[in-house]
């Protein structure tokens, strides 16, 4: 007695064949040589399975979707769309600004892409809209809008060059200032030089073991030169005078009393803002 056909393994073969016709058809115009090449198996085997003498198994819908530009999960179950986006020359758009790389945060994406000159098309780059009522926005000074794109980078490489953050905008982690969600700014240099980020309201001091805490010298200082006649007591005293100093100037200067963060604690960095 002839065995019985499974009626699901039946109906998922049936639609299987569909969705390799629909790629032959579409991607490859029906040319069964090139399609049979891109998945990697004999061009007799599709031709017996495009005509239903054979049928198509798990192995090849996996090559299937294996195929560039074909969604994978629509290959496996017919769910979503067959093809992927071409996605070259563009970014992610978030809403929300990442704790991270945004290839580490994908599913806080909003689907949205934004085309980008090729010297930005890193993975660790992506664009954060923002949204109205967002407190940048309020910031008289930084003239920002909602629904500006800020491209930000968040690659440790870029993120920690010695001295590149001062006069830049960046994204600090939130815990900085007690929040729980990353938080934007700017970061600029007092007087004597010393970093500090403001989101507008709250001021921060760059204070980092590992890092320059101060911005770089338009122009460098002459290095000094040692003066052997001041004796061993002279340079003493003198020290014993900056120490003095330095202790003054814990008491009175209002940057001793900041809140700090760290260099670890920068999320990314702007490179660039636009508006439409």
């Amino acid at each position: 007695m002839a065995k019985s056909k499974n009626p699901h393994l039946a109906a998922w073969q049936e639609a299987a064949r569909e969705r390799i016709r629909l790629i032959c058809d579409r991607r490859y115009h029906g040319n069964q040589n090139r399609f049979a090449d891109a998945l990697g198996v004999s061009h007799t085997l599709v031709s017996l399975v495009l005509r239903a003498v054979q049928p198509p198994t798990r192995n090849l819908i996996a090559r299937l979707g294996s195929i560039e530009g074909i969604n994978p999960r629509w290959a496996e179950t017919g769910e979503g769309e067959a093809f992927v986006p071409d996605t070259s020359g563009t970014l992610p758009v978030s809403g929300v600004l990442l704790p991270g790389p945004p290839t580490e945060y994908a599913a806080m994406m909003a689907g949205e892409r934004f085309a980008v000159a090729t010297a930005f098309m890193r993975p660790s780059c992506y664009f954060w809209r923002l949204h109205a009522g967002h407190p940048a926005t309020t910031v008289e000074p930084w003239r920002l809008l909602a629904g500006d794109l800020v491209l930000l980078e968040a690659s440790r490489a870029v993120v920690e060059i010695p001295g590149g953050l001062n006069r830049k905008w960046c994204v600090l982690d939130g815990t900085c200032i007690g929040q729980t969600e990353p938080v934007y700014g700017a970061v600029t240099s007092d007087e004597k030089r010393r970093m500090m980020f403001t989101n507008g309201r709250t001021w921060l001091r760059l204070l980092d073991d590992h890092h320059t805490n101060f911005a770089a010298l338009d122009k460098p200082p002459s290095p000094k030169q040692d003066n052997p006649s001041k004796s061993p007591i002279r340079r003493r005293v003198r020290i014993q005078e900056q120490l003095e100093r330095r202790a003054t100037e814990m008491e009175t200067d209002p940057w001793f009393t900041m809140p700090a963060f760290a260099m670890s604690q920068v999320l990314a960095v702007q490179l660039m803002m636009i508006r439409f």
